[in-house]
């Protein structure tokens, strides 16, 4: 199963790492649910809803989320998700 993470608190709060921790093996649940891609904010979006970036070119990053890569977007969440499905994901 492939699972693409994202959130709105950006690619470096706690929860996002701890989900990435649940659902690539823990100690909790030691065998993967499937291939994780995070793709989050780079910056905290909190309360942007369905916003997305027109006037500015989306600049991504790429960091460690647990020791697994992970893609900071200097952008919304929704332009995270959108990004990931239309040109980062490459098992979409």
């Amino acid at each position: 199963m492939h699972i693409l993470l994202t959130n709105d608190d950006g690619i470096f709060a706690p929860g996002i790492r701890a989900m990435h921790a649940q659902l690539t093996g823990s100690d909790d649940h030691p065998e993967p649910l499937g291939e994780v891609f995070t793709v989050a904010p780079m910056n905290v979006q909190s309360a942007t809803s369905h916003g997305i970036t027109y006037h500015s070119p989306l600049m991504t990053r790429t960091t460690q989320i647990n020791g697994q890569d992970g893609i900071a977007v200097d952008g919304r969440p929704a332009d995270c998700s959108k990004l990931a499905l239309t040109n980062l994901w490459p098992e979409r």
